[in-house]
C-alpha cells in the first residue's frame, strides 16, 4: 500500500518534459501539476505541446530533372503551420501497480490552440533572357503561376517567417502514459493518445486547393516523456 501511494504521489505532482511523434511529425511536450500541495487540485495538470499542421493527404512531390539538395516539395502547400496548445487536464489513475511495475494513467486535457502561418517558398526555375542564362530563384510558391514542371525543390522554411499570421483554435488530447517509477521519484513514460484540434472557417489556408484545407485536424500520437 505504501508503494501504491508513493506511485501516485510521484505521477500526479512530477513535472514532465519530452517529444514525441504524430502523423503530422515532430512535436514537444512539457506538463507541470497545478498545484502539487493542494487536495482540491490534485491530478490536474497543465500540458504544453508544439509541432507542425499537416493534411495527411497532401502530396509530396519530386522533380528527378530539377531536384536539388532538397530534393522535394508538398504540392500546393502555400502556407506552413505550427501551433502551441496550452492545455488544462486531468490524470486519472489506471487500476494498481501490476507486477511488472508499470502504472497506467489516463490523461485527458483540453484548451486553446494557437497556431503560427507564413508562407512557402520554393525554387523555381527561371529563364533570364536579357544575359541568355537560367537559374534557380527562391519565390513564394504560387500554383496558380509556377508550373510544375520547373520546381526544383523546396527553399528553407524560414523565409518570410517574420510575416506571419496568428490564427486561434481549440484543442484536446486523450490519452493513456505507461509509466514506469525509478528510485529517486522521478519516472519514464510512453504515451499514446488522439489529439484534435478546431479552425472556425478554415482560417489556416494551408494549402491553395480549398479542399485540402480543415476546419479539425485530428492525429494519433506516441509520447516519450522523463519526469523530475
Amino acid at each position: 500500500m505504501g508503494s501504491a501511494l508513493a506511485q501516485d504521489f510521484s505521477l500526479r505532482t512530477n513535472a514532465k518534459f519530452g517529444f514525441g511523434f504524430t502523423r503530422f511529425g515532430l512535436g514537444f511536450h512539457y506538463e507541470c501539476p497545478v498545484l502539487k500541495t493542494s487536495s482540491v487540485f490534485k491530478g490536474y495538470h497543465l500540458n504544453t505541446e508544439l509541432g507542425n499542421l499537416i493534411n495527411p493527404s497532401e502530396i509530396s512531390v519530386i522533380n528527378p530533372n530539377l531536384s536539388g539538395q532538397r530534393g522535394f516539395y508538398k504540392f500546393e502547400k502555400i502556407a506552413h503551420a505550427w501551433s502551441i496548445k496550452p492545455l488544462f487536464g486531468k490524470t486519472i489513475m489506471l487500476g494498481k501497480l501490476d507486477a511488472s511495475g508499470v502504472v497506467p494513467v489516463l490523461k485527458v486535457s483540453m484548451g486553446p490552440s494557437i497556431s503560427y502561418v507564413w508562407p512557402v517558398y520554393i525554387n523555381y526555375f527561371t529563364f533570364d533572357s536579357f544575359s541568355q542564362k537560367s537559374q534557380l530563384d527562391e519565390v513564394k510558391y504560387n500554383p496558380a503561376i509556377h508550373s510544375q514542371e520547373f520546381i526544383a525543390e523546396k527553399a528553407s522554411f524560414t523565409n518570410d517567417l517574420y510575416k506571419g499570421n496568428l490564427r486561434l483554435g481549440l484543442s484536446a488530447r486523450f490519452g493513456v502514459d505507461f509509466n514506469v517509477i525509478n528510485s529517486s521519484g522521478g519516472s519514464r513514460s510512453v504515451g499514446v493518445g488522439a489529439r484534435f484540434e478546431y479552425y472556425p472557417q478554415k482560417t489556416l489556408s494551408i494549402y491553395f486547393d480549398e479542399t485540402l484545407n480543415r476546419q479539425m485536424y485530428s492525429s494519433f500520437y506516441i509520447n516519450f516523456a522523463l519526469s523530475k
